[in-house]
């Protein structure tokens, strides 16, 4: 598999981090991954990333960011699978448990909060987890 690559815009640099603005391509249309892409509006969005040498960049700057298949399968999983495994599990067992579907409805929208609640404490680790690669254009 090849390697994901999208081309950046720096907008911001700070201590330890740079904040990118990513750019739709016009080849985004025929990518596999354009579905689950979120990159659908036009002027793209803008990621804080950690960087050791953040000074090397500046505003303005057009850049690469690459990342593995690995990692972004790993994105995937955490930001859409396994929010969905988990509502369609709970879906299932509360509407078994209670007997009514709108209770069951109801469990597996609010088990999402404390999941996302969750992603959003561990930021650090994610950003271990996951490494981008930033190459100056």
């Amino acid at each position: 598999m090849a390697v994901i690559k999208h081309l950046a815009e720096v907008v911001n640099t700070g201590s330890n981090e740079i904040w990118i603005r990513l750019c739709r391509e016009s080849a985004c249309q025929s990518c596999p991954a354009n579905t689950a892409c979120g990159l659908k509006s036009g002027r793209g969005q803008i990621y804080r990333l950690p960087h050791a040498n953040p000074n090397q960049f500046h505003p303005g700057q057009s850049i690469e960011i690459e990342i593995s298949p690995k990692d972004g399968a790993w994105a995937i999983f955490w930001a859409y699978l396994l929010p969905l495994i988990l509502m369609l599990s709970t879906l299932v067992l509360s509407t078994a448990i209670s007997g009514n579907e709108i209770t069951g409805g109801i469990c597996s929208i609010i088990i999402l909060i404390p999941y996302y609640i969750g992603l959003f404490l561990n930021q650090k680790y994610f950003q271990k987890k996951f490494n981008f690669k930033i190459i100056e254009k």
